[in-house]
């Protein structure tokens, strides 16, 4: 029982958390624990939230309705430090539309840095992008989803969530970028 409250609070202050998951936290999560305390109704839910299990390569998704998603996913993340991008904004540039989306940009959050980046920058002089999608030729860091019809519903639930929740990014050039957010991811 105890336990169960202590991965509840984690889960509660990781959700909430503007900064990404702290690194030890990460092997108190499991894919059954975190559906039982997402879809527990006594906890307040105020958005939709997503999580990468990386032991079960599958990305689980949950709306504010309490609809759980998951899908078989796989991560890329390769010559990057990965326990700096543990925490993303999933969403799409502020011209575009959840409602026309085709793939999702992810605005990392890098580890005790409280603010989202921009989805495209620089790193050791070579251009990188982070994106959720489902295309297997698309060269980006971030998370591929292999099912399609899976992807389809992961589309499906981002435009239930309308366009009103525009967010402020950083950047390291002058301009103040912003996105519209569907929901927030962590890579556990």
């Amino acid at each position: 029982m105890i336990k169960i409250s202590i991965l509840l609070l984690i889960a509660l202050v990781a959700g909430s958390n503007a900064w990404s998951m702290n690194p030890r936290w990460v092997e108190w999560f499991s894919l059954p624990a975190w559906k039982r305390s997402v879809t527990n109704v006594s906890l307040p839910l105020h958005e939709s939230e997503c999580v990468f299990f990386r032991r079960e390569q599958v990305l689980a998704c949950v709306n504010v309705e309490r609809t759980v998603l998951e899908c078989p996913a796989v991560l890329n993340m390769t010559d990057l430090d990965q326990t700096m991008f543990s925490s993303f904004i999933v969403g799409v540039d502020s011209n575009e539309s959840l409602n026309s989306a085709s793939r999702f940009s992810l605005y990392p959050s890098l580890s005790e840095y409280p603010y989202h980046l921009v989805s495209k920058m620089g790193l050791r002089g070579v251009p990188i992008e982070f994106s959720l999608h489902d295309q297997v030729e698309l060269l980006v860091f971030g998370v591929r989803v292999t099912d399609s019809s899976c992807f389809g519903q992961l589309l499906d639930m981002a435009k239930e969530c309308g366009n009103e929740n525009v967010v402020t990014l950083r950047s390291f050039e002058f301009e103040k970028p912003t996105a519209i957010q569907f929901t927030h991811l962590y890579v556990v």
